[in-house]
């Protein structure tokens, strides 16, 4: 019990201050309901990771064709998120996603070739539920990282059970959602299954349920990332590492490269010491393991048409330049969905855009995304990292999986940033620092409040 020694005539001590309630009323009160926003985040962060991980396989039949869960699942938690008061529509977003698809729209008119408006209602739904954000804590925010950061862990782990099962037996052995799911609930146009190389009896890992192993590599590299952002665990450090390299696929180590040289700038001298040092392993390990061998033919793809590397990353260059030379590419394209008439190209999200809709929607549609991504975002290597990704890495801009998890990851949350860094590194530093919290999102050295009976 507390004793006050003020004498009986003495004013009474100030209630606590309030002010910061979220809903008015007491400081229990309060309490209670920042606790409840943060559960309602927490349950809604996890429903709509669970779909873009272990659902990715899974669609429901819609306009002739299958539509895939994440859409459902990134829907239904966004209304459960605004029943419980916690989901914001993000104005400027908002202006900024009117704006490209009034443009979309209006290019459909203009089209060369009939569009497909299930293909643009498509993309309109995906984009509008990016518009919308969470004011939450740096503690929410952090537990929602350490949500994923165990995810992948856990995907990790698949992934490695993959390899010892193929070099043990063999990928007969492997669990195949392909011919588990139903055909009309089944997320199609990837390549599941994907051999080493071209005979191999050995496949490349695709964790079971990722439609395939380029999607799983970014996975990795986006834990990679944001482990060495703001949680800086070694072995976890190793295990993403080795997870990436092992899934002998290039584009989560492109994700890496591309902020990893930000990233660096940033990060303490123990982790850069250690990165150094890894890069200094790292060449001998590459070639002694046989990854270069594995991966050498991909780099000689890129002059060969009809390859793998040359329909990623050469194709999609080769197609825009080929369009912008009509005058009226600058407001129309070919319409929604016509891109599909030519399957072999990864169709980047700036390749989709430009050919289908034209240079107007295109330049909108990128200013609505690096808005969603680094305005205020806590930090903007992850943003850079989530950006090259979506942009060049992937046939990002209908397939939902792809655009959520850059949204899941860098557009969902806004934690509080009013205390900053005491030593801010400008327009790349974090705004706050993460090390200050454990993983569960708890500052570190903080003093338990003793209640008022003692």
């Amino acid at each position: 019990m507390i004793v006050s020694t003020a004498g009986p005539g003495a004013p009474r001590p100030a209630r606590p201050s309030t002010a910061l309630v979220l809903h008015g009323g007491s400081a229990r009160r309060g309490e209670g309901a920042g606790t409840a926003a943060q559960r309602a985040t927490l349950y809604a962060f996890a429903a709509m990771l669970f779909t873009l991980i272990v659902l990715q396989k899974f669609g429901v039949p819609a306009a002739g064709t299958v539509a895939s869960f994440s859409l459902i699942g990134f829907s239904l938690s966004h209304l459960y998120l605004v029943v419980r008061g916690v989901l914001k529509l993000n104005p400027v977003r908002l202006i900024l996603y009117s704006l490209f698809l009034v443009s979309a729209i209006v290019s459909q008119f203009f089209a060369t070739l009939p569009p497909s408006f299930p293909s643009l209602l498509l993309v309109a739904l995906i984009y509008f539920i990016c518009c919308f954000e969470i004011q939450c804590s740096k503690e929410t925010y952090l537990k929602c990282l350490s949500m994923f950061q165990n995810a992948i862990v856990g995907v990790c782990g698949l992934t490695l059970l993959q390899h010892a099962i193929q070099i043990v037996w063999s990928a007969d052995y492997w669990i195949n959602l392909d011919e588990l799911i139903p055909p009309s609930f089944r997320y199609v146009q990837f390549v599941y299954l994907q051999p080493l190389e071209w005979g191999s009896r050995f496949y490349k890992p695709n964790a079971y349920f990722f439609l395939e192993v380029s999607i799983l590599s970014q996975f990795v590299g986006m834990a990679l990332l944001i482990e060495v952002i703001w949680f800086q665990r070694l072995w976890r450090l190793a295990l993403y590492s080795v997870v990436m390299l092992s899934a002998f696929a290039g584009t989560g180590l492109l994700l890496v490269l591309s902020a990893m040289p930000l990233v660096l700038l940033r990060t303490s001298p123990r982790v850069a010491g250690l990165l150094a040092a890894a890069l200094l392993i790292l060449p001998p390990a590459v070639f002694l393991s046989g990854w270069y061998e594995a991966v050498q033919h991909r780099i000689t793809e890129l002059n060969r048409p009809n390859t793998s590397g040359n329909q990623r990353f050469v194709a999609p260059i080769i197609e825009m330049r080929e369009f912008y030379k009509r005058p009226e590419a600058i407001y129309s394209g070919k319409g929604a969905g016509n891109i599909l008439q030519n399957p072999d190209i990864v169709w980047w999200s700036l390749a989709k855009v430009s050919v289908e809709y034209g240079l107007i929607s295109t330049v909108l549609f990128h200013i609505f995304l690096i808005h969603m991504l680094f305005s205020r975002t806590p930090t903007r290597r992850l943003a850079l990292g989530l950006l090259v990704s979506f942009v060049f890495l992937n046939g990002s801009l209908a397939v939902p999986v792809n655009g959520f998890i850059c949204y899941l990851l860098a557009g969902l949350l806004r934690p509080d940033l009013s205390i900053r860094r005491l030593n801010p590194g400008g327009l790349w530093a974090t705004a706050f620092d993460p090390r200050r919290y454990d993983q569960d999102g708890v500052a570190r050295g903080s003093i338990p409040q003793r209640s008022a009976t003692g």
